[in-house]
């Protein structure tokens, strides 16, 4: 079928592969910054969604560590309190 192309046909049909060869470059270009731009956004939220996720895990650990600190204060509270208790107990038995 080639054959049978005039020098003039010949002409235009490489200008049509030239054409579409210049379409496909430049599609390919579009698209390799398009992926470099999705790949940098894909690393933009990987690295927020780390931050969030050290962000959660510091705030359940300064749950845990305040709920212990209430812990170990109620506890001091109430030896607090016996050592008042046992204060008193010998200021009584020391009055006259």
């Amino acid at each position: 079928m080639l054959e049978n192309l005039t020098g003039q046909e010949r002409q235009y049909l490489n200008f049509l592969l030239d054409s579409v060869r210049e379409e496909r470059d430049t599609y390919k270009e579009k698209m390799n910054w398009y992926i470099g731009e999705m790949e940098w956004y894909a690393n933009a939220l990987q690295e927020e969604a780390t931050k969030h996720t050290q962000t959660k895990e510091n705030l359940k650990k300064a749950r845990e560590l305040n709920e212990h600190h209430r812990e170990l204060n109620g506890e001091l509270q109430e030896q607090l309190r016996s050592v008042q208790y046992q204060l008193r107990q010998l200021v009584k038995k020391t009055e006259p």
